[in-house]
């Protein structure tokens, strides 16, 4: 699906474009990698990005796909394995809580 303009060059952002772009963020890649990938301008991304709602919404999409892949591994890892140094990994930096060697947490509760 190529859009093209009204009025001047055809834009460079096709579907094509735009699925390589979101293969490339989902595996965690930074913009920079994703344009050159997809083969377009960093500066032509942010333009579409912030001119089209439906192209900014896929890649949002797309940056959130890892993060929630992520997300899944360390729910399993605390709810069925139950890792008790990932569930304190992910208690201090989502609690704030101060698990380090050398320090009784269970003494202030």
């Amino acid at each position: 699906m190529k859009v093209i303009n009204k009025v001047g060059r055809p834009t460079s952002l096709t579907s094509d474009t735009v699925a390589k772009l979101c293969e490339a963020l989902r595996l965690g890649m930074s913009v920079q990698i994703a344009c050159n990938y997809a083969k377009i301008d960093r500066s032509t991304f942010y333009r579409h990005l912030e001119a089209d709602g439906d192209f900014a919404t896929k890649i949002e999409t797309a940056r959130d796909y890892l993060i929630m892949v992520a997300s899944a591994v360390i729910h399993k890892a605390i709810v069925q394995d139950k890792n008790v140094q990932v569930a304190m990994w992910w208690l201090e930096k989502h609690e704030q809580l101060d698990f380090k060697k050398g320090t009784d947490f269970f003494k202030e509760l």
